[in-house]
């Protein structure tokens, strides 16, 4: 089964994009790629997969999650803080920032570093400190949102189902 996910991954990661749609298709295949390639412990090709993502992308903030993990796997506790650093910089987003402090505090710690670790620490826990729950309203907004959202990507399924088993294929075996 991961043999075929990963073959159908890679055809559209070597899809010639043609439009901003595809681009991302490429790209959320490459963000999978790596996450395949970190559960088979695989961790230089997830980093190739994963460093493959351009900031530029949507899947961006997940690719540096998983460059933080799997430096932390590697036990390459550089890549780890700077995968981190990188990601508390990029995101605007609370929670994605207190994981990107984790990963840096943990790195830290890996490396010896206590005092830089339990500072690292602080930031995070005060950050996490200060979220708050949306309001119901909020919350039945963003389900509404979520399932227009679904049907969109139950959509995009679909044609990335149709590049990685047809029109890649061929356009790869052409070349």
């Amino acid at each position: 089964e991961t043999e075929s996910a990963m073959a159908a991954l890679q055809n559209v990661a070597q899809l010639v994009p043609r439009t901003s749609g595809e681009k991302e298709m490429v790209n959320r295949s490459l963000l999978f790629m790596g996450y395949l390639y970190y559960e088979e412990s695989a961790l230089s090709k997830a980093v190739s997969a994963l460093r493959s993502v351009p900031a530029t992308s949507y899947y961006y903030e997940d690719a540096l999650l998983g460059l933080g993990w799997t430096g932390l796997k590697a036990r390459q506790w550089g890549d780890c803080t700077q995968a981190g650093q990188t990601l508390a910089k990029t995101s605007n987003k609370p929670v994605v920032q207190c994981e990107a402090l984790l990963l840096q505090a943990y790195a830290s710690l890996m490396a010896k570093r206590y005092v830089e670790a339990a500072s690292t620490l602080r930031q995070a826990s005060q950050k996490a400190e200060a979220l708050t729950e949306p309001p119901q309203d909020s919350l039945n907004e963003q389900r509404q949102t979520y399932r227009i959202t679904r049907l969109s990507y139950d959509s995009l399924a679909g044609n990335v189902e149709d590049l990685a088993q047809n029109r890649a294929t061929a356009e790869i075996l052409a070349m």
